[in-house]
């Protein structure tokens, strides 16, 4: 199974986001941030205030945003996602392409998807190393 540390990134520019941790609990996926990588100046741990219902006004860093996932054949199906950039929940699937790369698909409704791509974390414990790669990947966006 997809469990492990996964590095999210953001649709437009495709800078690191966050680091969500995948975990398998009763047969089912579930994953929480517990890493934000935050622009200059940004709260320490903002909170969803796009997010509908319970999720309100929560804290990000903690936050569930991919939970009920089952196996089948090769991938994860018939759970949800949390977009707090969007303040949406919708169907989610998830489909590991390599050892290293997560695809996960969230659906809108039957016409409307969207899939993304997460990385593995190799190292998760070396938050350090994160913040810097965030720095050089975002000199290697300008001068590029």
């Amino acid at each position: 199974p997809p469990t492990g540390f996964w590095e999210t990134f953001d649709d437009n520019d495709r800078d690191p986001t966050s680091i969500v941790e995948v975990r398998e609990i009763n047969g089912q996926l579930q994953g929480k941030i517990v890493k934000l990588f935050l622009e200059p100046g940004a709260p320490s741990n903002p909170i969803c205030k796009k997010c509908p219902g319970k999720y309100k006004n929560m804290p990000l860093l903690g936050m569930n945003i991919l939970w009920g996932l089952s196996p089948k054949n090769d991938e994860w199906i018939n759970g949800h996602m949390l977009s707090p950039k969007k303040g949406q929940i919708v169907k989610a699937s998830a489909k590991m392409t390599n050892d290293d790369t997560l695809t996960v698909r969230g659906y809108k409704n039957a016409f409307l998807s969207k899939t993304v791509t997460w990385k593995r974390v190799k190292n998760p414990n070396n938050w350090e190393y994160w913040q810097y790669y965030r720095q050089i990947w975002q000199l290697a966006c300008v001068h590029t």
